[in-house]
C-alpha cells in the first residue's frame, strides 16, 4: 500500500493518533494520563501549535492540531512520545514492586533481539498523521 502524501508545509490542521507499544493500557493510571496531558500542554507553548481537541484513551489518543512555524506534526509527536515515554518507564522501573506496574513494566519490554533504543518502549513506532482538508475531514475523524 502506498504511503499517504504529508503535507508539512501548509497552514492547516493535522489528525494525529498513536497507539502504545503491545497496546499496554498505561494510561488507566491517573499519574500517566496528568503527565500527558501537563507534557502537551508544554509543547504546545514551546513549539507554537494550536491544539483543537484530543481524547486519551487507555492505550492510544488522538489530536487535532494547527502547527505553528517552530514544528511541524513529526516534531510534535516525537517529543511527546519521547517525553512521556521517559516518564512511564522510569515511574514503572521506580515502582516495580506494585503489581501493576510490575505488569506495565513486563508488557513494555521489548524481546532481548530488539534492544535498538534501550530495553523498554513505551509508544508502537509509526503514528497516523491525517492531512485535515475541509470542515468535514475534522467531524468524521
Amino acid at each position: 500500500m502506498p504511503r499517504q502524501r504529508h503535507d508539512y508545509g501548509s497552514n492547516h490542521l493535522h489528525y494525529l493518533t498513536a497507539s502504545t507499544y503491545r497496546r499496554a493500557r498505561v494510561f488507566d493510571s491517573d499519574r500517566f494520563r496528568s503527565h500527558f496531558v501537563k507534557t502537551l500542554a508544554e509543547l504546545r507553548l514551546s513549539l507554537g501549535f494550536k491544539i483543537l481537541g484530543y481524547v486519551l484513551m487507555p492505550e492510544h489518543f488522538h489530536l487535532l492540531i494547527w502547527p505553528g512555524e517552530p514544528a511541524d506534526p513529526s516534531k510534535i509527536m516525537q517529543s511527546l512520545k519521547e517525553r512521556t515515554a521517559i516518564f512511564i518507564l522510569r515511574s514503572l522501573r521506580q515502582n516495580q514492586h506494585h503489581p501493576w506496574c510490575r505488569k506495565m513494566l513486563d508488557r513494555l519490554t521489548l524481546p532481548s533481539t530488539v534492544h535498538l533504543h534501550g530495553p523498554g518502549r513505551v509508544w508502537q513506532r509509526r503514528f497516523y498523521d491525517l492531512n485535515v482538508w475541509s470542515e468535514k475531514s475534522v467531524w468524521r475523524n
